[in-house]
């Protein structure tokens, strides 16, 4: 069924991300920044403050997934990154007071988390159709 490989790419994408906070946090650890947690209550904190970030997310990548196949489309492998990028970037140049820097950084890691969400749930296809069954 395609929900479950939807809800496998979500998954993976989640737990990127998790990881990549995690381990940011442990190279500031380590070479000695301001540090609130220790090394494991950081990766604690990075799988709530992820699942809280994610949820809405995957509930909008359910609603597109949902319309899309009730609609047979045909979606091309850079749809994903290029719509994670546009709702990326522009969440992240919100969250640090319209810093044109940070709008390309979150348009950057859209397209990465956008590739790998593809990756995790699509394979290595060009295209797939999207359908309900």
């Amino acid at each position: 069924m395609q929900l479950i490989a939807v809800l496998k790419g979500c998954f993976a994408t989640y737990a990127v991300g998790v990881l990549l906070s995690w381990t940011g946090y442990l190279y500031s650890y380590w070479w000695g920044g301001l540090n609130v947690f220790d090394q494991w209550s950081s990766l604690f904190v990075s799988v709530i403050y992820g699942a809280i970030f994610a949820a809405p997310v995957v509930i909008f990548v359910i609603l597109l997934w949902v319309i899309l196949a009730w609609r047979k489309t045909i979606v091309n492998f850079y749809v994903a990154p290029a719509v994670s990028a546009v709702l990326l970037g522009p969440m992240m140049w919100a969250l640090n007071d319209g810093s044109v820097f940070a709008l390309f950084i979150g348009a950057f890691w859209g397209l990465i988390f956008g590739t790998i969400f593809w990756l995790f749930t699509f394979g290595r296809r060009n295209s797939a159709e999207l359908r309900l069954r």
